[in-house]
């Protein structure tokens, strides 16, 4: 293996090796977007928030983020660059709204019962981050571009949303909450009975 590929792997653990550290880089850059929204929206703040979207949805649906090496003066497409302690990589996750859309398909398909069967709050979720998707991919690659307010700003407010809700989700509180409830013992009522 090249050592390029060695100092790429590195650098990727120490800036997003960690799903809440991932999530806490986007709820700033949602902050960042929100705050420069304020300017109005322009192509390239709409693209800033679509990749932030499409990586929210990929930690939603247990996809990790695409990550690589890249120059801090160069943008690349479809990424969002994260610079901590002199590195840069970009970040961008495929995550589309076919991709949630088909996830919303299988989990809803009877007889399904893995890991990523719906309960209501999947469910919505799921739906939220659909119509954010699908409004932000239709905003940034529609001719004539348009960039309508009224469909942006709730896209941009869901995906942030959901980052809080995954971030929360993802504390060290959350994990050994939730660690305890899968081993606690569900008694049948039965035994308590004389």
């Amino acid at each position: 293996v090249a050592p390029q590929l060695y100092y790429n792997l590195a650098c990727t653990y120490a800036l997003l090796g960690e799903t809440d550290q991932a999530l806490e880089f986007l709820t700033r850059e949602f902050a960042d977007i929100r705050d420069e929204r304020q300017r109005g929206w322009s192509p390239e703040l709409t693209a800033r928030a679509l990749a932030a979207v499409r990586i929210t949805a990929g930690y939603l649906l247990g996809r990790p983020p695409n990550q690589r090496g890249a120059q801090r003066s160069t943008p690349v497409e479809g990424s969002l660059l994260c610079v901590a302690g002199g590195v840069c990589v970009a970040v961008s996750s495929d995550v589309t709204p076919e991709t949630v859309e088909r996830e919303r398909r299988l989990s809803s398909e009877p007889g399904h019962d893995g890991p990523s069967a719906l309960k209501s709050d999947r469910r919505e979720k799921l739906d939220s981050i659909h119509h954010a998707l699908t409004a932000l991919t239709n905003a940034c690659y529609r001719v004539p571009l348009e960039l309508p307010d009224e469909l942006l700003d709730p896209a941009l407010a869901s995906g942030e949303a959901l980052t809080r809700s995954l971030l929360r989700a993802s504390s060290p509180s959350a994990r050994l909450f939730s660690a305890a409830s899968a081993r606690a013992t569900i008694f049948n009522p039965r035994t308590w009975r004389s």
